[in-house]
């Protein structure tokens, strides 16, 4: 009677531990091919990453030497233009006093 169990158990749990194995085996396979991959995948990335982020240092840095050359041009065209705000009041004041002399000449030097 054993003999018989112990058959009809082969019979019966074997047909189904066989898939079961090969199913699992072979989840585990594509679970290592898959992890292959995206560990690949990830390590382009990081490496691609890590190139912006230099490209976006080289660019910031200039970016940042761009803008203090700018105010550098900024003050001395502010100090240039302070410069030529002072010489057309004083032209202003000049070409007022020209204006009473001719004037005055015009008159006949009275005035």
């Amino acid at each position: 009677m054993n003999e018989v169990i112990k058959q009809t158990i082969f019979k019966l749990v074997l047909p189904v531990l066989v898939p079961v194995a090969v199913g699992l085996g072979s989840a585990v396979i594509a679970t290592k091919i898959m992890v292959e991959k995206l560990d690949t995948r990830v390590s382009h990335l990081e490496v691609q990453i890590e190139r912006h982020e230099k490209a976006l240092d080289r660019d910031f840095a200039r970016h940042e030497a761009t803008v203090a050359d700018i105010s550098h041009k900024t003050d001395d065209q502010e100090k240039r233009l302070t410069r030529l705000e002072a010489l057309f009041t004083e032209t202003q004041t000049l070409l007022t006093e020209i204006r009473t002399d001719v004037k005055i000449l015009l008159r006949g030097g009275q005035q």
